[in-house]
Order: structure tokens, then sequence, then C-alpha cells
């Protein structure tokens, strides 16, 4: 990937070689001073939000955006853009085909079951998945094990991959509470301060009110392009009720919190008493906390990004993020901590939207394209014989070879039958991808996808504007511009403010904090180092 000079040649070139040379040497670390990085994620917080939100916000998008460095070309250049992929590649600076984290979950041909990215049999949740370091540990190899590693997140595992093994405790927000794992050896203890934290009755504020628009965001609806769906008579509009009808909280009113921006609230809450209560920031050896912000995704999905739900949720972050900024300011100082803010992925935008003025260009999976999917399926196993697919994606070699067909056969029949469904774009098999031509980006973003072992023996890529959510929501998942920009900010008063209009990648995050903090990353590095204009 090209990267812009800003510096001066020599003297950075040197340095990074230094950087990247896996001996016991450290280079001079150029921000001094730093105790904290605060690497915030916001899932789901497509790129195209800078233009159509950040104008207007006042809070602590609108700080970071105005005083950091913004890349306006960044993205998550992996195939299957999503959580566990997208947080595991900012953290550690490895794709996929290295960090081993292929997807939310995948099938395990050992076991013949399907995993999630985060859990496990022993513990039942871990970053034991990640097969590579990450940032936390290299701040540990440099600076030594005094070096603490947290976060927090709405989800399991926007939490446990935005710190991997490196973490001294994950914490994410689960059935009314802040839980974590027993893995981590800061797991929580009774009589500490989560438990005080859970006492407190912030989680339960708000019970007995509705979740309504601010008022602010309400008057701009219009131009931050608010576009309503919701008609006829099942309507699904504000104010929506946090729960049913209930005498105190429960499952229900926990569940609407999580899909409501007021999980971001208690995720800011929780971030805050995790700084005070494990001195985060409090020495000169610099801490990490990950806060993985997880409303945009749960209201994303659900309402679309062009809602005036998810324009609310995107204003409530607003707001949460001064108040973690500010928090962050008077207890370790802003010139002590450098700020990092990216996401996950994208999102699609409803095809309904896209068509809303005439036009034809997206599509919303219907009972035609499952049938023909199935029927294909179908097909390819009166061929092939029963059993020759052991799940999504995954071929049974076993089967196949007892049938003494060749495992290019199948997967040419596949590419012929899959192919001719009207909103697939193109069957990527493994020897494909695995001889990708440079010069076809999507082919190699498939290729940093693919984990032996893990990965599926083929991808269906669909159409561009082709949702796969039926009925109605939206999601992500695909290499299309939509689904992989993102946001992608550092702050620190040394760091000059710029606006960059050039290439970088979510691999390219950790190489460059570890870069600006004098520690070294792993050779499982993907990633290069950003230059930043340092002052």
């Amino acid at each position: 990937m090209k990267k812009y000079i800003i510096s001066l040649v020599l003297a950075f070139s040197l340095l990074f070689v230094l950087w990247r040379n896996t001996s016991k040497q450290f280079v001079p670390a150029p921000l001094k001073g730093i105790r904290l990085v605060l690497f915030v994620v916001v899932d789901q917080f497509a790129a195209e939000y800078r233009e159509r939100f950040i104008p207007y916000t006042k809070g602590g998008l609108h700080s970071l955006f105005q005083k950091g460095v913004v890349f306006t070309n960044a993205q998550q250049d992996h195939a299957i853009t999503a959580t566990c992929q997208g947080h595991a590649a900012l953290y550690t600076g490895a794709y996929p085909r290295t960090n081993g984290i292929v997807g939310n979950e995948w099938f395990d041909t050992e076991s013949g079951t399907n995993v999630k990215c985060v859990e496990d049999e022993t513990y039942e949740f871990s970053p034991q998945k990640i097969l590579v370091t990450g940032l936390g540990e290299w701040l540990r190899d440099r600076y030594g094990s005094s070096v603490k590693v947290y976060s927090v997140s709405g989800k399991a595992r926007g939490a446990i991959t935005l710190g991997g093994r490196g973490l001294n405790a994950a914490y994410w927000f689960d059935g009314g509470q802040f839980r974590s794992s027993s893995y981590f050896k800061d797991s929580p203890q009774e009589g500490d301060w989560i438990e005080n934290f859970h006492s407190s009755g912030k989680i339960e504020r708000y019970f007995g009110s509705s979740w309504s628009p601010a008022p602010y965001v309400k008057s701009h609806f219009t131009e931050l392009g608010a576009h309503n769906f919701s008609f006829g008579d099942f309507p699904d509009t504000f104010p929506h009720p946090l729960g049913r009808i209930s005498l105190a909280p429960d499952d229900h009113y926990y569940e609407a919190i999580e899909h409501s921006p007021y999980l971001d609230s208690l995720t800011t809450d929780f971030a805050l008493e995790l700084i005070k209560n494990e001195g985060l920031g409090s020495d000169d050896v610099p801490d990490f906390l990950g806060v993985s912000y997880s409303a945009l995704d749960r209201v994303g999905h659900h309402y679309g990004p062009h809602s005036e739900e998810l324009i609310d949720t995107f204003f409530n972050l607003d707001k949460e993020l001064a108040r973690l900024l500010d928090s962050v300011d008077k207890r370790v100082g802003l010139e002590h901590a450098l700020i990092v803010l990216s996401s996950d992925h994208g999102v699609q935008s409803f095809p309904e939207y896209v068509n809303h003025d005439g036009g034809h260009l997206a599509h919303r999976v219907d009972v035609d394209d499952i049938l023909c999917v199935q029927k294909k399926y179908g097909k390819l196993v009166r061929r092939f014989g029963e059993g020759i697919f052991i799940s999504d994606g995954y071929i049974n070699r076993e089967a196949l070879h007892e049938r003494k067909f060749e495992l290019h056969e199948l997967l040419e029949s596949i590419r012929n039958e899959l192919e001719s469904c009207s909103f697939v774009k193109k069957v990527w098999t493994i020897p494909e991808i695995k001889n990708c031509v440079h010069a076809d980006e999507t082919c190699l973003r498939y290729q940093r996808t693919y984990f032996p072992g893990r990965s599926p023996d083929f991808y269906l890529q669909p159409e561009e504007n082709y949702s796969h959510w039926y009925g109605s929501g939206t999601g992500h998942g695909t290499p299309y511009g939509y689904d992989s920009s993102i946001p992608l900010v550092f702050m620190h008063p040394s760091i000059s403010p710029q606006l960059l209009q050039i290439d970088a990648s979510a691999v390219d995050v950790a190489p460059t904090v570890a870069y600006l903090l004098g520690a070294r990353g792993a050779p499982t590095v993907d990633g290069d180092v950003l230059e930043l204009d340092l002052r």
C-alpha cells in the first residue's frame, strides 16, 4: 500500500527498520509521557457518517474529527466484514488469514459443530481462538508486566477481541449486568467495585421512561437524511418503550436497553468506573483501555442507517464520547493519552432506501432467491451424494473421496450452479483464492479472510446492494465499500490535525500505535506504520 511520506524519509525509514527488527532493542517513543492508550471502536460506524453527521456534532466525535488526524480512505480490507474479524484486525494488526478469526462463528471440522469466536468449553468465554499477539502484549514487552490491559463493550465478542490474550480482563453487558470470564486473572470478585456498580441503580435508571429522540437531533432529522420506513398497520416509531408491562426491570427491559442508545451510555458509565478503580493511566507506564460501543450496530441492523433511531443513537454516542474524553482529561490528562477511534465494519443501506426515488439498483432477498439456492444444493447432492456438505460452504472430503470424485470437479459444479442464481455475483473457491492475481482486489480480500481449517471451501459474493436480510433490517459482511469503509482517527496534542485522503487499513492501526509508543509489534503483523506529522 502506497504511503504518503510526511516526515523526513531517511530518519523515519531507519526508525521503521529498527521497529520491525525482532531483537530486544527498542526505538525511542515519538510520543512522550503517554500513560493511557484509549482505543475506541464503534461497532457499525459507516464511513459515510463522517460527512453526513459529523458537521452537526458538538461532543466527543466533534473533538476527535476536529483535533485528530482523520484518514478518509480507511478500510477493513478483508472480504467478510463483521464484528470479530474487524476488532481482531484492529487489535492484532493482522488479517483473519493470520490471526485466525475468520468470522463471528465458523464450522469446526474436528468437533463437527459451529463455534463462536470468543467462546470455549473450558471458560465459556476467552480469547484463545486468537492465534497471534496484539497491542497490549507488545506494550508489556516494551514496558513490563505492570502495563494494564482492559476492555469493555456491549458485546462479548467486541470486548474480548479488542484486547486478546493480553487482557487483564474484558467486560461486556449481558442479562442486565456487566460480566466477564474466569479465564481472566482479574475477573470480578464478590464485594468489589463491579458489584458496587451493579447495585448503584445506574442500569435500572431508564426504567419507567421511553426512548425518544433528543430535541436537537429531532430538529435536524431532515438535514441528517432521516427516512422513515415504518408505516401501515404495524408502525415502529418513536417513542419506543423500554421493555413490556412490568412492575420492575426484567429480561425484556434489559433486552430493550441492549437495542437502544442507552447501551452506549452504560458502557461509558462502566468504562469510567474501570479507569478510576483499576487506576488506568495513573503512573508513567502506558496502560491500554479498549472501549467498543455496540449500540449503533444493534440499532442499525433493525432500523437501518437512515432511520431516526440510528441518527439519535449516533448523537448519543457523540455525547458519551465527550463524557469519556472529559473524564480521561481530568484523571489522566489528554496530553498523557493517545486516543484512537475506528470501526469494525460499515453497513448496507436498506434496499428500499436505495430504490426509494424509483430506481432498481438494490434488491432484498426474496422467496425466489432462497428457492434458487436450495434447489441448486439439492441438484448438487443428487449428483455427488448425501452428506457431501457438512455445513454451509464446507465440503465433506472423506465422502467425496469415497465416491471417487475430485475436489475441483465438485467446486466447478458448485460455481456453475450457484452463479446461475441472479443475486450471486461470483463463487470464490479456495484454489482460486490461493492464486489471486495481484490486481484483483476483491480476490485479495477473500485471500486475506481465508484461514485453513477454519474457513469454508467456497464463498458466495452477492451482487452489490443485495441484502440477505429477509423481510426487513439490514446487515454487512461483504467486500463492498459500504461494509468495508471505516473511520480512522488518531488524536494527541503532539500529532498535527490533518485530513488525509490516503489509503489506510485496519491492520495498520496497531503497529502505528506501537511505533508511537516505542514498542515492537510481532512478526505476524500484516499492516504498516502510518506516518503522522508530529509537532
